[in-house]
């Protein structure tokens, strides 16, 4: 175990926060068919070769609930608190950091703290990937 790394489980308090976790990926289209539409791809790849990609990958900017997820759970750039704040709504940015879905980041922006991949009808979540230097490995 890495002696930098939070041994917790991600998770949230409150049982009902799942549900309501699910509606707002949801509502925002943060599903498999929602995030390749807006990312103008025809699949995304599996997990096992999900990576993350640095801002010059050509992303959504903030705009939509669906671009805010997609820059903290699948590019791995910071949003704006209050973007960040729209695209959860009903839910508290204060449940998702306390959940270990999100964390603060430098200067009052808001980073995703794992990934989520949306996969089926499911959300997968897995630590962190390292960035990747060669743009969108989850992209074919």
């Amino acid at each position: 175990m890495q002696a930098d790394r939070d041994d917790r489980t991600l998770g949230f308090r409150d049982p009902g926060a799942f549900a309501r976790l699910r509606g707002v990926l949801t509502a925002a289209g943060f599903t498999e068919q929602g995030v390749a539409s807006a990312l103008e791809v025809d699949k995304l790849r599996s997990v096992s070769r999900a990576g993350s990609a640095d801002s010059s990958c050509g992303g959504p900017a903030e705009g939509t609930p669906l671009d805010t997820l997609i820059r903290l759970f699948l590019i791995g750039v910071p949003v704006e608190a209050a973007s960040c704040r729209k695209a959860i709504d009903p839910m508290t940015l204060e449940d998702w950091i306390a959940a270990g879905c999100a964390r603060r980041s430098k200067r009052g922006s808001v980073a995703g703290a794992v990934q989520l991949l949306p996969y089926q009808e499911l959300w997968l979540a897995s630590d962190r990937p390292t960035r990747s230097p060669r743009g969108c490995p989850w992209i074919t």
